[in-house]
This record gives C-alpha cells, structure tokens and sequence, in this order.
C-alpha cells in the first residue's frame, strides 16, 4: 500500500514526459513559432537522440507493469505531432500580403518590372513592394509560363506564383536541381524547399 503512490508519481511523470515531448515535436516541426525555424539540423538531431531514449523509457515501464495505457500514451504522443498539417511563416506573411503579392505578379504579366544592378539577372520588385522579399529581389521566368518567386525570409522557403504545374516544376529550386515543391498554399501559390548546396 505504500508503494502505491510512489508509483502512481511515477507513472503521472511518464505521462507528463510524453505530453511535453508531443509539445517540443509540434513547436519545433509544425507551427511557424519554432525556435529551430531555420536550424532543422540542430532540431533533428535532438530528435534523433531523444526519441529512442524516450522509447526505452516507456518500454522499460510498461514491461515493469505500469500497464500498457502508458506506452499507448506515448506512442499517440509521437504520432499526433506529426499528423498536424504544418503551417509556416511564410504563409502567415502571405495570408497578410496577398493582394500586394498577386499586385506584383500583375505588373511582372505586364513587364512592368525592370532588372537592377544588385539583382543581376533578376528583377527589382516594383516601388512600395521591396517589403515583400528580404533580397529586395524577384525572380521571373517567363517561359514555359509565368513564375514569380520571392523570398520572404531567411529560411530555405521560397514563396512561388506558377501559371502552370509544368512551369513549377521546370523552376529549379521547385521542381528542378536545387530544391523541391513543398505546399500548394492557395491557387497557383506554392511554398517550395530550396536544397542546401
């Protein structure tokens, strides 16, 4: 009798261990809140080393019997995270921006956008838009369609307008060599995942 609530502390611990790390997975992968933002290496590495020791830990009890609701517990921990769609920054900021964005696409259909020195062979964003990517730059292409793609921070993230999916796909840092589709956000909006090089 005793015992009893030793172990019923203990048991409560494992349960607040697998809430916490459900938490840590879900700030640090899915929300645009995340302290990693931008550092995914650090994060998964911690990930790596914390999952089997978290996994040994639950196991271990279970096998001790504290009952199989623990690890079942656990498990749901690790799996709920992941099953959240991700939302990220650059989708806030083009939830907030959308119609200065879809502006800046229009005046790229009409070349009305002109090349600068410091873009070389890309394009300046047009008076009062500069706001919209940190490079002060804008690529476009116009051929197989119309893309327009900016950068809206620092991340590895771009923020890309394709008229067509062959167009996204043909992009480099989309489709291509250097990088990869990540979302369709809305319409022809696209996030996509430039590789590290």
């Amino acid at each position: 009798m005793e015992n009893k609530p030793k172990s019923l502390l203990s048991t409560n611990k494992l349960v607040i261990i697998s809430v916490v790390y459900a938490v840590w997975i879900y700030i640090s992968y899915r929300t645009p809140l995340s302290i990693f933002d931008g550092y995914v290496c650090c994060s998964f590495v911690f990930l790596v080393i914390s999952t089997p020791i978290l996994i040994w830990i639950n196991l271990r009890a279970f096998l001790r019997g504290k009952g199989p609701i623990i690890f079942v517990i656990f498990i749901a921990c690790v799996i709920l995270p992941w099953s959240i769609p991700r939302i990220t920054l650059e989708e806030i900021f083009f939830a907030e921006h959308q119609s200065e964005f879809e502006k800046v696409v229009e005046l790229a259909r009409q070349g009305q956008i002109e090349h600068g020195d410091s873009c070389q062979y890309a394009f300046l964003p047009p008076a009062g838009y500069e706001y919209l990517t940190i490079d002060e730059c804008i690529f476009v292409e116009y051929y197989p369609a119309l893309t327009v793609v900016f950068t809206p921070r620092s991340s590895r993230r771009l923020l890309v307008y394709a008229e067509t999916e062959g167009a996204l796909r043909a992009y480099v840092s989309c489709g291509g060599s250097d990088g990869s589709i990540g979302k369709n956000i809305e319409g022809k909006w696209y996030i996509c995942h430039q590789d590290w090089n």
